[in-house]
């Protein structure tokens, strides 16, 4: 499962939804006023995001990813983090000279956090969304 989180330089946002210079649309809602939310606790296992969406995933005490569609603003201890990987994802370069806010605390693969999430739609599919996770 995949999640997406929203900071996409060049990109207008408008009702959280993306829209860059090409006709696709992205996927970054914003969480809507009176939404009920839920949370799952785990070990964050992903942090990631380009142009058209991004992913964060957390692994919970019993062996199950859950993976969220990223809202805007996504925060981490209440602080926007605009880092499209991080520090210590797969692939990415180490340091992300881009990933100047990730929060010091927080360790892929490592530290207990919580996310709160929400439902939203997309496509006509319900789907889940997160703009917040903190440290447990």
């Amino acid at each position: 499962m995949r999640i997406a989180i929203a900071a996409i330089a060049g990109a207008a946002f408008t009702g959280g939804i993306a829209l860059a210079d090409s006709a696709e649309m992205h996927f970054f809602p914003s969480r809507p006023s009176g939404a009920t939310l839920s949370s799952v606790s785990g070990v964050l296992t992903n942090w990631s995001h380009g142009e058209g969406t991004g992913t964060i995933s957390v692994l919970d005490s019993s062996g199950k990813t859950h993976t969220f569609y990223m809202g805007y603003p996504a925060k981490i201890n209440g602080t926007a983090v605009t880092c499209f990987h991080a520090p210590g994802t797969s692939g990415s370069s180490s340091p992300d000279p881009y990933c100047t806010d990730w929060p010091s605390g927080i360790v892929l693969n490592s530290t207990k956090i919580k996310a709160v999430y929400w439902s939203a739609t997309l496509n006509g599919t319900t789907v889940q969304a997160s703009d917040e996770v903190d440290s447990q």
